[in-house]
């Protein structure tokens, strides 16, 4: 959306609401019973690589090894181990990230861009955390091959007669498979570094993990890591995008091959093409920017997203990186810089304002460089806030259309600074984040003298819940007409279950109104979301949302399914009721996500 000098768009603070019910079966595959299956809005998936026993044999039974001298791995605040699911069904995710004492933590599925079979052991951190269920994707790992070195494990016992036969102990070369039999999951050994003398086990069963990996240091695919190879928040993984755009012809090979302090070059994208019989409140009229989707009665291409970016890994010292987002389609109004001067007359505005063409246009979101050391990290220059639950980009939410209050009562783009400190051994994954930025959505520019503070901290305090606030405080800009004020989001995300993800959600805006409309300087909202896994397939969510603003509340409930039939496509149907003074509203609506 965008908004002219003058508050051409109300942003109002919002909670998400949501109850999901679900029934649903997955076309493409087994319905998984195993209660290892999350939702996430990258994928619904279970966990562990099937064993095909042969039709006429009998029962077949993984037994354990006995725990011989192995090390729990040496993990810090937020870091995990990829693990094979050995709880999983056909159909389920293959893969978990496990906790130093062993307990699953995440499910993971794999993707073409990064497959993980020769990371089994490898320490990951979580990028975008999205739910209980997580793509490759969506990890900061090591995605070259580990080899090289040797560990002696332990492969998994099958038995089909004798349950007091003798494991035997194998030696392997880290991250290369076993040789598979009797039609066991492939078995990967694990990327650790051993003490001498250390055996350690397969890390598919029950026993203490190995050591972390220590091949030639950390190494992470960084930013290049979000759902589908996208994210909100900087960066992404994904593959052969350089063959659609031709980039070979202006960027050298090697500078997209060749780590630079460890990590690549990466570049992807996604088409979201959507179709919905009604405009979205507060939109009145057809193209009018008041919500994102704001054009009915068609099928829209509205978002085309292209990216190139390398995350920054201060891991081994100081590094840098870079992030570069452009998008068009019928959401790019909606995320220009419209705080800019000018920028409430079409065609007119810096940065990206001005490049409209009707209902569509162009916009450059993020356009950064990053600076990072040790539990240090500081991105300057034009980025999305980290303010809020749901977000701009469309493959990292899981419903079609977007909530009042992150439409309305938070911003979407900074230009600034952004520090961010996750300290190493924090019990608690603790994350805190402090800035100054040119008010709202500015995109390197300054109207009426923007200058805010943004920063918060996120925790998790139980293994299956985060917490996270986030705010902004002084003059927002042309949001508030030069006026000072206070906002802030509150959003706490549970794994009630392992297929089961709860989202409450509280905004909150003040500020002086200056702009002489006396408008969305007052707002709060409560949101709620349910999201269920069903299978890698299918999912089912709900939201449920009460934002008042100056005075006046508004409802919105909203329910709807992700089927996903492809790797990288997602189908996001929804039913959606809207409640407003003189306006009651039922809405339905589709679209369909391509990542590459």
């Amino acid at each position: 959306m965008r908004r002219d000098a003058m508050g051409r768009r109300l942003r109002n603070l919002t909670f998400r609401c949501g109850i999901a019910t679900a029934v649903a079966l997955c076309a493409c595959g087994v319905l998984a019973a195993d209660p290892a299956l999350a939702w996430s809005p990258s994928r619904w998936q279970g966990d562990a690589a099937p064993a095909a026993a042969e039709p006429a044999a009998p029962a077949v039974q993984l037994t354990p090894p006995a725990r011989v001298a192995a090390h729990p791995p040496v993990l810090g605040p937020g870091e995990y181990y990829i693990d094979h699911n050995r709880a999983g069904q056909p159909g389920d995710s293959p893969y978990v990230l496990r906790d130093a004492a062993g307990q699953v933590a995440r499910y993971v599925e794999p993707t073409t861009a990064l497959d993980l079979r020769g990371l089994v052991g490898a320490v990951a951190r979580v990028r975008h955390d999205t739910g209980q269920t997580l793509l490759a994707t969506q990890l900061d790992i090591s995605p070259k091959p580990l080899a090289g070195r040797s560990a002696t494990v332990a492969p998994a016992q099958y038995q089909s007669a004798d349950p007091s036969a003798p494991i035997m102990l194998e030696e392997i070369p880290i991250g290369q498979p076993a040789p598979g039999g009797l039609g066991q999951p492939e078995l990967v050994a694990p990327s650790a570094s051993l003490p001498p003398g250390a055996v350690g086990h397969d890390m598919r069963l029950d026993a203490p993990p190995l050591d972390a990996p220590t091949v030639d240091g950390p190494f992470y695919c960084g930013d290049a890591c979000a759902p589908y190879g996208y994210s909100s928040s900087p960066s992404f993984l994904a593959g052969s995008l350089s063959e659609l755009l031709q980039l070979g012809a202006f960027l050298p090979f090697g500078m997209l091959q060749q780590p630079i302090h460890g990590n690549p070059i990466d570049f992807g994208g996604w088409t979201q093409l959507g179709y919905h019989t009604d405009q979205t409140p507060l939109s009145v009229t057809r193209g009018d920017l008041g919500a994102f989707n704001d054009v009915p009665g068609g099928i829209r291409l509205q978002q085309q997203w292209f990216w190139i970016g390398r995350d920054a890994d201060g891991s081994c010292g100081p590094d840098l990186g870079f992030r570069f987002d452009l998008m068009y389609g019928t959401d790019a109004q909606k995320t220009q810089a419209f705080g800019n001067p000018g920028a409430g007359t079409p065609g007119f505005g810096s940065w990206d304002a001005s490049l409209d063409h009707g209902y569509y246009g162009w916009a450059m979101p993020q356009l950064y460089g990053e600076l990072a050391d040790g539990d240090w990290s500081l991105i300057f220059g034009h980025f999305f806030t980290p303010v809020g639950y749901e977000v701009v980009t469309a493959p990292d939410n899981f419903f079609y259309s977007h909530s009042l209050t992150m439409f309305n009562s938070e911003p979407f783009t900074h230009t600034g600074a952004l520090a961010t400190y996750r300290p190493t051994h924090h019990p608690n994954d603790l994350e805190v984040h402090a800035g100054y930025t040119l008010g709202w959505d500015t995109g390197f520019e300054q109207t009426n003298d923007g200058s805010t503070f943004v920063g918060g901290l996120s925790v998790r305090p139980l293994q299956s819940v985060t917490l996270a606030y986030l705010a902004t405080a002084g003059n927002l800009g042309a949001r508030s007409g030069g006026g000072s004020g206070y906002t802030h989001s509150i959003v706490a995300d549970v794994a009630v279950t392992p297929r089961l993800t709860y989202v409450l959600q509280s905004d909150y805006v003040d500020y002086d109104d200056l702009t002489g409309t006396g408008l969305g300087d007052d707002q709060i909202g409560v949101n709620q979301y349910l999201l269920y896994g069903i299978s890698r397939c299918w999912g089912v969510g709900a939201r449920a949302e009460w934002w008042k603003t100056d005075g006046t509340s508004f409802y919105e409930t909203t329910v709807g399914l992700n089927y996903r039939p492809l790797d990288g496509l997602v189908m996001r149907p929804e039913l959606r009721f809207d409640r407003a003074p003189n306006r009651d509203e039922t809405s339905l609506a589709i679209d369909a996500i391509l990542v590459y």
